[in-house]
């Protein structure tokens, strides 16, 4: 089951990537929470920082050397605890994954959670950096068979993530209760959602869920409500011309005081701010040296 969220941002492939390569790597620091979805996969490795990776079912703890693997219409975003969070990116093409081979590989990895920890200066995460930088100087090059060097690049970097994700255990209830507690969420924003309806969605005792709400899906119940309030307020601000007003009379809070601080506390800025950064482009992202 796949909630849709249209208060967010879309990003397209045709903004990111060479029409030549079936990939796209990106070095950059994140210092602004964005909700946003692609369509295109995304594979993520934290070079430096610590904050969470969010999406609006689930936080994780992220830093150094946490690896992440986003699937297209995946709504996801970064919060930031450090002063930014260094991530390298690689954006991949769909169309690269129709080979039965490598839709094998994908198979593979979207069975997963998708996320892992490596330890910086191992073996394995020396070689996935290793890669990534190869990648990104392949990019950059003209030389010759530099689209089979690149993708045979690719397929080595996704093969060392598959053997990353693999070793973390798959938690098939947890994912199940996720996902209803987050459609939940979201189609009951406008009254206050509650928890007795999510026991009689999960099957789980209102009193048990109480106790281990946030170990479900990382989140206490009043921070996954607000994170639902305030990625939908994101969308208003940055999609309509509406006032902040009249954004906070319709966001389903009582006091301004208490919007005005929820908001800082999940995106780092204040809704003006927020505004006048995110209709400037992309300023969230600071594109760091690939050397």
């Amino acid at each position: 089951m796949q909630t849709k969220y249209s208060d967010i941002r879309h990003f397209t492939a045709d903004a990111y990537f060479d029409a030549h390569l079936p990939a796209e790597i990106i070095f950059y620091k994140q210092e602004l929470t964005l909700w946003h979805d692609h369509d295109f996969y995304e594979l993520a490795l934290v070079v430096s920082g610590q904050g969470f990776h969010k999406t609006l079912e689930r936080k994780t703890p992220v830093k150094s050397g946490s690896l992440l693997f986003v699937k297209p219409g995946e709504v996801h975003s970064y919060q930031v605890n450090s002063e930014s969070l260094s991530i390298i990116n690689v954006l991949i093409k769909p169309v690269f994954f129709e080979n039965a081979f490598l839709a094998n590989l994908l198979q593979g990895i979207v069975k997963t959670e998708c996320i892992a920890q490596l330890v910086p200066g191992s073996q394995s995460y020396k070689r996935l950096r290793d890669n990534l930088q190869l990648l990104k100087d392949e990019e950059n090059s003209e030389r010759s068979f530099r689209f089979e060097m690149f993708s045979s690049l690719i397929y080595e970097v996704l093969c060392i993530s598959a053997r990353s994700f693999s070793s973390y255990e798959t938690d098939s209830a947890t994912r199940k209760y996720n996902e209803l507690i987050a459609a939940y969420i979201n189609e009951n924003l406008n009254r206050k959602p509650c928890l007795e309806d999510i026991s009689g969605l999960t099957g789980l005792s209102a009193s048990h869920i109480t106790r281990n709400f946030k170990n479900i899906t990382g989140y206490t119940f009043v921070e996954m409500i607000n994170e639902y309030r305030i990625q939908k307020i994101c969308g208003e601000l940055v999609n309509t011309d509406k006032d902040i007003d009249e954004i906070y009379n319709q966001s389903g809070y009582k006091n301004k005081v208490y919007f005005h601080r929820a908001f800082k506390r999940v995106t780092g800025v204040s809704p003006l701010q927020y505004r006048k950064q995110l209709t400037k482009g992309h300023p969230e992202i600071e594109f760091l040296s690939t050397k």
